[in-house]
């Protein structure tokens, strides 16, 4: 059995729900199904502006309107607001008594399963239930579901060796390769 014990902070579950947006197959197949809709709207608001006027005063109009709301797109999925909505979550969340997260971490890999033991809650989860892993440059993550991983921070490993021997352990159950997501 391999343990790790470690404490998680809001850079820690900020990093991982910004990875998580960005790069994860579910979520960005939700956001390029958003993105193209949205595309689709503003295109047929600009087609329809540039067809219905015949003042260069409404042609210009429809052309702002586009970039403005181009713009928007672009801003919305940008890695820094994405910081700072998640960032806002977190201390919305401790004002109000819980962390979305548990602070202290205990993780037992063992032959048929892992525990993830936390501050007020014990998560036991089978190697057959892990869908993904991925290996960031501050963590590995080990989803088990669409939207739930358990974090493995790098701080944890004394060694490069140890965070290898890990990943080659959770292949040998799982079957699955570690991806590696960059950044």
């Amino acid at each position: 059995m391999r343990e790790y014990r470690f404490s998680l902070d809001d850079k820690d579950y900020t990093d991982f729900n910004i990875r998580h947006t960005l790069y994860s197959p579910h979520a960005k197949l939700l956001m390029s199904r958003f993105c193209w809709v949205f595309l689709g709207l503003i295109l047929i608001q600009l087609i329809f502006g540039l067809i219905g006027s015949k003042d260069l005063i409404e042609i210009l109009a429809s052309i702002i309107t586009f970039a403005i709301l181009s713009f928007s797109l672009w801003f919305i999925f940008s890695k820094g607001f994405l910081s700072i909505v998640i960032k806002f979550l977190v201390k919305f969340g401790k004002r109000a008594g819980k962390l979305p997260y548990a602070k202290n971490t205990c993780l037992q890999f063992h032959d048929d399963h892992i525990l993830d033991i936390g501050d007020d809650m014990e998560t036991k989860i089978a190697y057959t239930k892990i869908e993904h892993i991925f290996v960031s440059p501050t963590a590995t993550y080990i989803y088990f579901s669409v939207a739930q991983a358990v974090l493995v921070p790098n701080h944890v490993f004394a060694e490069t060796e140890d965070h290898t021997s890990l990943l080659q352990f959770l292949e040998e159950k799982t079957g699955k390769t570690a991806q590696h997501w960059a950044r």
